[in-house]
């Protein structure tokens, strides 16, 4: 490859056009699709596959341009320099080298994939999920159903045959913000780039060397497309079995189109896909999710039949992305153990309902915990909200077992404790986390602290943190 770039920088050369390439200060190789930027912050372009591009004619000689990429330091260089050295050099950045040289220890570990796993129909809808303009940006939330930190291995990502299979696209990782579900800092220290053949077929990247923790509120796995040399801006059909308004069979076109790799995708209902893709637009990232309002509400279609909305009847595309992760072997042990045999099961079969009353995160967490009581659902507020330690929860039962927990909690409490509860879910941004275990955490407001738990990807709180009640 670095005889082919080269070969190739020199008949770009000799051809006379003012093609410049960038290359690894220490390899000596190209930097494939390093951003290219004006002072001001506008993005100009991207370096191709072997390092290189044009300057627009409309620079001039004293004009600066900012020279970056995943994995290297920042560049600042004089156009009229770089007309004339025809070559800029990134230096590797200095938290790479240092990512480099940690070594992990060796302990038995388990292998678990997580994420997409399920291969897309061909010529759906899917098309329209996984494909995306040169330099756009989307991705995938993968949750961590563990709550055990692991290494993740491999990114797995499947390509279809339409448009550019062989077209490149980068990979990322985000982290997941603990109080809310969005991406927050990249992990990804280097800059990797695949592509997948002829299509139809699982890319599978190595993950190993970027030593990345798989954190207990999952991450973000992002993909960001480039055009394929070759391309011609392709325009695909795509026809779709359907119903029309009066529920009679029917074939609906949609047109694809783009002039890069194209991701397979599946759909999910509202209820598990909620939150999970997201589109990069600038420096901020926008949830590609259906509006939390829609749900449980009707509409009443052309043949006057009523179409009711829940979150099992509406669906969600996901591109088809799954993760191979690393888990420690063992079993955890918890400060907080729930009881095997629990009495509250005895007083009301309450079943969970986490889209209801979502925990994947802290934000959620105490949101579900404004909901239930304004709800005055104490007993799902104690059974699946709450964890206890040692006999916490034999107290609190030897009250509701005497079949007076309607008059558990009197009004003037329940308000007392929304609102509580509403002023720490409205500091939660300036709230710092200090984890104490794999599992177990203390949440700071200031002088305040809160116990908090993450079991099966669920959060959950020590009811003591927030004091439903006071023990005689």
């Amino acid at each position: 490859m670095k005889f082919l770039s080269l070969l190739l920088f020199s008949l770009i050369a000799y051809s006379g056009l003012s093609q410049i390439q960038i290359i690894d200060t220490k390899l000596k190789e190209p930097v494939s699709y390093a951003h290219i930027q004006a002072v001001d912050g506008t993005k100009v372009l991207f370096s191709d596959y072997y390092g290189f591009f044009t300057l627009a004619s409309s620079f001039q000689g004293t004009d600066s341009i900012l020279i970056s990429c995943i994995g290297y330091e920042q560049k600042s260089c004089l156009v009229s320099d770089i007309l004339k050295e025809k070559v800029i050099e990134l230096d590797p950045s200095t938290e790479h080298l240092s990512e480099l040289v940690v070594k992990a220890k060796k302990t038995k570990s388990r292998m678990r994939t997580l994420g997409i796993t399920k291969k897309p129909k061909e010529k759906t809808l899917s098309n329209h999920i996984g494909r995306g303009e040169n330099g756009e940006e989307r991705a995938l939330w993968i949750p961590n159903e563990y709550s055990v930190p692991g290494y993740l291995k491999n990114i797995n990502v499947y390509v279809l045959d339409a448009a550019y299979p062989d077209a490149h696209f980068r990979v990322h990782v985000y982290d997941c913000d603990p109080l809310e579900t969005k991406p927050t800092g990249e992990l990804t220290k280097s800059n990797i780039i695949a592509s997948a053949t002829k299509g139809n077929e699982w890319v599978s990247i190595d993950m190993t060397k970027e030593q990345i923790q798989f954190g207990e509120n999952g991450c973000f796995i992002g993909i960001e497309w480039f055009d394929s040399p070759k391309s011609k801006f392709y325009r695909d059909t795509v026809f779709l079995n359907g119903y029309d308004s009066d529920g009679q069979d029917t074939v609906y076109a949609r047109v694809s189109q783009g002039n890069g790799a194209v991701l397979g995708g599946v759909f999910e209902k509202f209820r598990y896909a909620r939150n999970k893709l997201w589109k990069r637009e600038s420096d901020t990232w926008k949830s590609r999710n259906l509006p939390q309002s829609n749900m449980y509400t009707s509409d009443t279609l052309p043949n006057g039949s009523v179409f009711h909305r829940t979150p099992d009847n509406q669906y969600l595309g996901l591109m088809c992305i799954n993760i191979d992760v690393s888990f420690p072997k063992g079993k955890i042990d918890l400060s907080f153990r729930e009881p095997k045999k629990r009495k509250l099961n005895k007083l009301e079969k309450v079943k969970q309902d986490v889209f209801k009353y979502p925990q994947s995160t802290i934000q959620e967490l105490f949101s579900s915990l404004i909901e239930a009581f304004e709800q005055e659902d104490i007993i799902y507020v104690l059974k699946y909200l709450c964890v206890y330690e040692k006999n916490q929860l034999g107290q609190m039962l030897n009250y509701l077992d005497k079949e007076e927990y309607e008059e558990f909690i009197s009004p003037e409490d329940y308000d007392s404790i929304i609102k509580y509860l509403k002023d720490l879910h409205s500091r939660l941004d300036s709230a710092s986390l200090d984890k104490m275990d794999n599992k177990h955490f203390k949440l700071i407001l200031k002088d305040e602290h809160y116990n908090l738990v993450v079991e099966d990807g669920l959060w959950k709180i020590n009811p003591y943190s927030y004091k439903i009640y006071k023990l005689d």
